[in-house]
């Protein structure tokens, strides 16, 4: 079993990556802003107050890990396509720049991360639908610093996997996944699918090297 750093245990889909992890025996440091949002118990997890916006904590919580997977997001205002995000435009990228310092630092090769598909190479795959809304509307905040946080990933020279799921839902389903650009995707996939995914990942070390898209198979 592994010890895992978690960065975004908070997020919809990072509370199903805790869950997961721990219930396939590994052992869990979660960096929380807030440790009361956090309801899972278990002496398997650890959780360290703070923020990957910071490299001190960061290298606090990555002491120990053997992987680290980060589920983290740049939130909008609301759900609106047109919110802008609350947090600054490059959030993500910073908090990828630390992790990777940390890990440096702590001798942790292994990382999953979650984007999303259309960011970075995947653009070009997108249906002209989804890339207009990736140009137009403010998701175009996020998937620049999705952009970005995949380059500063890919240039690290460690063991990344980085993971672009199609539409999110909160079904509580895992169907036969779609994987990579030669499978049949559809549109959707639980958040608890993606969840299963990225630990699966961690722990088989599949997927090094590669950024596939990921959906519920037709």
């Amino acid at each position: 079993m592994k010890t895992v750093l978690l960065l975004g245990a908070t997020g919809r889909t990072g509370q199903h990556v805790l869950s997961y992890a721990l219930e396939k025996g590994h052992h869990v440091k979660a960096l929380v802003r807030d440790p009361g949002k956090i309801t899972v118990k278990s002496d398997r997890l650890v959780l360290i107050t703070g923020t990957p916006v910071d490299l001190d904590d960061v290298r606090k919580a990555a002491a120990g890990c053997d992987a680290v997977i980060s589920t983290l997001n740049n939130p909008r205002k609301t759900e609106s396509i047109w919110a802008k995000p609350v947090n600054p435009p490059d959030l993500m990228t910073g908090c990828m720049r630390n992790a990777v310092t940390a890990m440096k630092e702590s001798g942790i090769r292994r990382i999953v991360l979650m984007t999303g598909a259309g960011a970075g190479d995947s653009y070009a795959t997108m249906p002209l639908i989804m890339k207009a809304f990736i140009k137009l509307t403010s998701l175009k905040y996020v998937y620049a610093d999705h952009d970005n946080q995949e380059a500063v990933l890919k240039e690290s020279g460690l063991d990344w996997t980085i993971v672009r799921p199609v539409g999110l839902t909160d079904k509580d389903e895992i169907r036969d996944l779609a994987v990579g650009k030669d499978d049949r995707h559809s549109a959707f996939i639980s958040r608890k699918a993606v969840a299963k995914f990225l630990v699966d990942c961690m722990e088989d070390n599949n997927f090094i090297g590669q950024a596939p898209i990921i959906s519920q198979r037709k």
